[in-house]
């Protein structure tokens, strides 16, 4: 009699759970739906077999901040949408105790997630999770508030990207022999602040010629490990590469390196850590009296 009263619990509650669609559309997720429903259609994923499935699932508040060509590209381009779905699926059921400061999740395409606990709050990436641990019958959902960005390539891409404005920065990283460090896949990952091309162009030809004439410049502007902006948000030091050079973060209305270098862009996720474009260019110690 036991045995028959427990399975019909089991039994009730796995009846009374919903599907992954109606959970997410129920926690304030129905553009989420919307594009899944479209991958489901076109036979590019399917979370009902080979689960159970941890969901991250950006709130319609995140799909709205995404312009409207973004979002139509996402729609209507199936690597894209293969892409930016499977980059908020992670293989397994990860509930928020799971979600320890630093751990490192891959994604169904492979692509890595850090978890950020600060503050009791947990972060994905850059996305705060907004609602966590709401179960389905093949998985979890955590409701987040931003869209992940799919990583766009190795640091080293990136920075030769031309989307962006690095072309500068790209050189000196060639010159120094540090292309191949940064365009590699592995167990290493790094955090690379990298001055705009505005910003070297406001350096005088003095400066200029010791930066590009130095093999450790660079060094200076990379750290070990991944720092996305959610751990650069307090008063602190980052230890670069170059063993002499230290950068500082100080923290106002905005985050600052060493005062004066202001971020024009944060968080751009790479295969092997991630990008910050800055407005200043940091120059070490050990290349004079001129920290910047």
């Amino acid at each position: 009699m036991l045995r028959l009263l427990v399975a019909g619990l089991l039994l009730g509650s796995a009846m009374a759970m919903q599907g992954i669609p109606e959970a997410a559309a129920a926690a304030n997720g129905t553009q989420f739906v919307t594009v899944l429903e479209k991958a489901v259609e076109e036979g590019l994923l399917d979370l009902t077999t080979g689960g159970p499935y941890t969901i991250l699932v950006p709130s319609n508040d995140a799909f709205s901040r995404l312009s409207s060509q973004e979002l139509n590209n996402i729609l209507n381009d199936n690597n894209q949408l293969r892409d930016v779905l499977e980059y908020h699926v992670i293989k397994g059921e990860y509930f928020s105790w799971d979600l320890t400061n630093g751990r490192v999740f891959n994604t169904l395409n492979g692509h890595p997630i850090r978890i950020y606990s600060p503050s009791n709050h947990i972060y994905f990436n850059n996305a705060l999770g907004e609602k966590l641990d709401i179960e389905a019958t093949n998985g979890v959902l955590h409701v987040i508030n931003q869209v992940l960005d799919v990583p766009e390539g190795t640091i080293y891409e990136v920075l030769r990207n031309a989307e962006y404005p690095l072309s500068k920065f790209a050189d000196i990283v060639d010159r120094v022999r540090l292309n191949r460090t940064l365009d590699a896949v592995g167990t290493a990952k790094y955090t690379v602040f990298a001055p705009s091309d505005d910003a070297f162009a406001n350096l005088s030809p003095v400066i200029l010629d010791r930066i590009h004439t130095s093999i450790t410049y660079e060094r200076g502007n990379a750290a070990p490990g991944t720092l996305h902006l959610r751990s650069l948000d307090r008063n602190g030091t980052v230890t670069t590469l170059d063993n002499r050079h230290t950068i500082s973060v100080t923290v106002d209305t905005d985050v600052h390196l060493n005062k004066v270098a202001g971020l024009d862009q944060a968080d751009i996720d790479c295969d092997n850590g991630v990008v910050h474009i800055i407005d200043h260019v940091l120059i070490p110690s050990s290349l004079g009296s001129i920290i910047g």
